[in-house]
């Protein structure tokens, strides 16, 4: 069931085949949500003391990596028939379906677990998506990039992805500008025009 967001920010190109979520288990969001109040509590406790310039780099850490957290706390992950959508937070790639050359499921190459994403020397991008770690969606572009999506149903997204591409819906249609479509019933004129002169 698609929530508001995916139907504002998600909603792809042509029908949606497939969808699927994950949110950050909610024991990581109370850790998270609970750090800087501990350390503007250490802060405060220590103010006048030259313990204190730790503490208060400590809370501006903590309050950084709080609000990533949380920003970066789910992913969603959209196929529909001209484009998959992947995302971290509010961040990822739209890849257009046709500029999909090979999508298949495999070994996902990592053994960090979480939500993010990393690049590996060969180029390769790997989005991890709180899957099982051990398989992964591998998806090659026509100009050679490689994405490995480690998400909880890798094989219904290689699925969703294989059948637009067996689809190929365009990006978008484009319409004949006003010239050209005078042009055009113009030509249909003549055409019938001709055919309509006796023989």
């Amino acid at each position: 069931m698609t929530d508001a967001y995916e139907r504002e920010h998600m909603q792809g190109v042509g029908t949606v085949l497939h969808r699927q979520k994950v949110r950050a288990p909610s024991w990581v969001l109370a850790l998270t949500a609970w750090m800087p109040p501990a350390m503007m509590a250490a802060t405060t406790l220590a103010l006048h003391g030259p313990q204190a310039v730790p503490l208060i780099g400590g809370l501006i850490y903590g309050v950084v990596m709080t609000g990533l957290t949380l920003a970066l706390a789910g992913g969603r992950i959209a196929v529909s028939e001209g484009e998959l959508h992947v995302q971290i937070g509010p961040f990822g790639p739209r890849i257009r379906i046709d500029e999909i050359a090979d999508c298949e499921v495999g070994p996902s190459g990592i053994r960090s677990y979480g939500l993010g994403a990393q690049k590996l020397l060969d180029g390769t991008t790997i989005y991890k998506m709180l899957g099982d770690n051990a398989k992964a969606a591998r998806v090659t572009t026509t100009d050679g990039r490689k994405l490995v999506i480690v998400c909880p149903d890798a094989e219904g997204l290689v699925s969703a992805v294989n059948e637009a591409m067996r689809r190929r819906v365009p990006k978008a249609r484009v319409e004949a500008a006003p010239d050209d479509a005078d042009s055009n019933e113009e030509e249909g004129a003549k055409g019938q025009r001709a055919s309509a002169r006796p023989r």
